[in-house]
């Protein structure tokens, strides 16, 4: 059974969808009250599961300083990061803004070689260097007439 690949087949398709409604989302409501309503339906979810599997909707044996850093860790990664998902999905489409999406890992992975000295395997180098190649194909293309690559982003500056 491929119980692994079946998940990770899931994981994408519910990525997708859920870019797709955020997009339509952000259209039609804007980018602060579509990453508010977003941030509500993940605290629900979350006190949901917690309740579940813990008694109780919050963890009550948390200290005032765990608090903190998941506040703080919650404004910047929920907030200010689904603020600017958002806005990319105003100005470049879902399809794009996920796409640059998966260039995260190897961004992370530079700023480890930098800050931490952690060194990557051939094979990792050669999977992020494939992850790239098929980046650059999806967003560059020839130019009409001419045989040069131009990068075919839609850009469509909207306010937020």
């Amino acid at each position: 059974m491929y119980l692994g690949e079946l998940i990770s087949i899931g994981v994408a398709f519910s990525w997708t969808i859920t870019a797709l409604v955020s997009e339509v989302a952000t259209k039609r409501m804007g980018v602060i009250v579509a990453n508010v309503w977003r941030l509500l339906l993940a605290f629900l979810c979350s006190a949901g599961l917690c309740r579940w599997f813990m008694g109780g909707a919050m963890p009550v044996y948390a200290d005032a300083g765990t608090w903190g850093w998941l506040l703080l860790s919650g404004i910047v990664g929920y907030f200010f990061g689904d603020w600017c998902l958002f806005n990319s999905y105003l100005w470049i489409g879902a399809r794009y803004g996920q796409l640059f999406m998966t260039l995260a890992p190897i961004a992370s992975a530079f700023a480890a070689w930098i800050s931490l000295g952690q060194v990557l395997s051939l094979k990792a180098v050669i999977a992020m260097t494939v992850t790239l190649a098929g980046i650059f194909i999806s967003i560059l293309g020839r130019a009409e007439g001419s045989g040069k690559l131009t990068l075919k982003l839609p850009w469509h500056p909207r306010t937020c």
